[in-house]
């Protein structure tokens, strides 16, 4: 890269304006973000729990606000572009759920092979509240996304959320209830144990 800029991988975020940058969720892992129109001042965020366990991203606003809300008189559009790299697997099928807001939107959706270009499953149409499942044409672990977003005037979107089938999402760092009470059991002990010895 020129001037010696190195990119980060990031595990929670990335600013949908920085496609220096690159997400790990799991097994996957997002870069090359490219965003056009409004909404790019949003950002992504690796999902933790997902249906089945599988890799995710939510795409909000910033600080997880509203990702677009149109004021204007015309239809706002923010078209985002992201490459999905799976190792190890291949990514079977895309699920993707728009979030809720006010008014009319649009979300449509093409994934292809980042290396042949080759197409491998799209949508359109999808409104607000509503859920899709892209069955891929060809099991794949390095594609390539476009996502289009259109809000009418007066019209909002709060996010979209994106899972990537087969492929393990994060794991869970959050200890078991289980192993906190044998990990205070056992410090209970040793405290007793050094009682003893000192009495």
């Amino acid at each position: 890269m020129a001037g010696g800029a190195q990119a980060s991988t990031l595990t929670g975020s990335i600013n949908l304006s920085d496609g220096t940058d690159s997400l790990q969720i799991g097994d996957a892992t997002i870069s090359g973000i490219l965003c056009s129109g409004s909404g790019c001042g949003g950002e992504m965020l690796a999902v933790t729990s997902s249906p089945g366990g599988y890799a995710g991203i939510e795409i909000t606003g910033a600080n997880g606000g509203t990702l677009l809300t149109n004021s204007t008189s015309s239809i706002e559009d923010l078209t985002l572009n992201f490459e999905v790299q799976s190792a190890p697997g291949n990514i079977s099928a895309i699920g993707l759920a728009v979030g809720g807001g006010t008014g009319t939107v649009s979300v449509g959706e093409s994934v292809v092979d980042y290396n042949s270009g080759s197409s491998l499953a799209s949508t359109s149409g999808n409104g607000l509240n509503s859920s899709t499942t892209l069955t891929l044409s060809s099991a794949d672990n390095n594609i390539y996304i476009t996502k289009d977003i259109a809000v009418s005037p007066s019209s909002s979107l709060l996010s979209v959320t994106q899972y990537f089938y087969d492929v393990p999402g994060p794991t869970n760092t959050v200890p078991e209830p289980g192993m906190i009470g044998l990990f205070s059991l056992g410090l209970g002990a040793l405290f007793i144990a050094r009682r003893a010895r000192a009495a």
